[in-house]
């Protein structure tokens, strides 16, 4: 039976046309090219000889779930997962996409999702219904191979590894109707009551309060970070309850802080917070490929997820690249 659980998912914003750049034979075999593209940095596996260097397809990514009649015009279904494309090895070919002929796709643009993993109970709870207009959400951060093309060769940048959890948001944050600062808690979408069994709440009392049961946040500044371990997703980082590490904040101007000044901010008040490594990006997205498959810094049960990628001159510029090795994995789980 074809399953399409994708009522909690939004419609992709990755499907595109695309052009290819390159077609080169596959490694370990005699009936396969690799193919690359112009406008993407995702790589993709197709028959010898059926597509031409400058050719215009339509590329559908990783994590896409395709509607039965797309994947059944496209004779694609028996390889999908509830209808889900995954990134695969072929002997020793990156396969992380797939490359379909424009015509076919474009009717179906606005019935292909992106995949989301359901939250679970304890993620959830009863939402605050009058929010502060300046208590935002954090920037959807595209993958790198999406926009290969969003750094520029010598620019400085910061990365830091991206923990495989579910991301959380906290700030006292001014309510301009109500005239007063208010403290907030939520996930990434929602703005969630103070209950006893929400998660988020649960690692705000845990790790953003001080002995004294006051809060370690600034007046004004909204903190994302990353609620990881055990129950959060499949990587469990060798913890035995959740722990949390924050990775980006805004500041009074609702700007993006600098790495290393958040970095600072939150070692001088003992909150949390992840690792930054300051370099230069060598124009190639191969750089942060190989970043994103470095063992990681926080366990050694399993593999890192991947990296995510800063701009020292313009913070609001961000990217992720995710460990090939990871978006390979079986029964992983994907939640913003």
């Amino acid at each position: 039976m074809y399953e399409r659980n994708v009522d909690h998912c939004e419609v992709s914003r990755y499907v595109r046309e695309v052009t290819i750049k390159t077609v080169k034979f596959a490694e370990n075999s005699d009936n396969l090219d690799t193919i690359l593209f112009e406008e993407i940095g995702w790589e993709a596996i197709a028959s010898r000889d059926s597509l031409d260097v400058g050719e215009r397809v339509m590329f559908i990514p990783a994590e896409s779930v395709l509607p039965l009649e797309l994947s059944d015009a496209l004779e694609v279904t028996r390889y999908l997962s509830t209808g889900r494309v995954r990134v695969v090895k072929l002997r020793g070919n990156r396969s992380e996409g797939i490359i379909a002929p424009i015509d076919i796709v474009i009717p179906y643009l606005d019935k292909i999702m992106k995949w989301e993993t359901p939250p679970t109970v304890n993620m959830r709870g009863h939402h605050v219904r009058d929010v502060s207009p300046y208590f935002e959400t954090f920037y959807r951060i595209p993958n790198i191979l999406n926009e290969p093309y969003l750094f520029k060769k010598g620019e400085a940048i910061f990365i830091s590894e991206k923990l495989h959890g579910a991301s959380t948001k906290a700030g006292i944050i001014y309510h301009p109707l109500q005239e007063k600062y208010i403290l907030y808690v939520g996930s990434h979408n929602t703005v969630l009551e103070d209950e006893d069994d929400v998660l988020f709440w649960q690692v705000y009392k845990k790790y953003l309060l001080d002995s004294t049961g006051a809060s370690k946040l600034m007046v004004g500044i909204e903190f994302f970070g990353e609620v990881f371990g055990p129950g959060i997703q499949h990587f469990s980082y060798g913890r035995s309850v959740p722990d949390l590490k924050i990775f980006a904040a805004l500041d009074m101007r609702r700007n993006y802080m600098p790495p290393d000044t958040l970095y600072s901010l939150c070692v001088n008040n003992d909150i949390p917070v992840v690792n930054f490594r300051k370099l230069l990006f060598s124009g190639d997205i191969e750089q942060f490929r190989e970043y994103a498959s470095e063992p990681s810094e926080y366990t050694d049960k399993h593999i890192r997820e991947g990296i995510v990628i800063v701009s020292a001159e313009d913070p609001n510029k961000m990217a992720k690249c995710l460990n090939f090795e990871y978006t390979a994995m079986k029964n992983r789980t994907e939640r913003k």
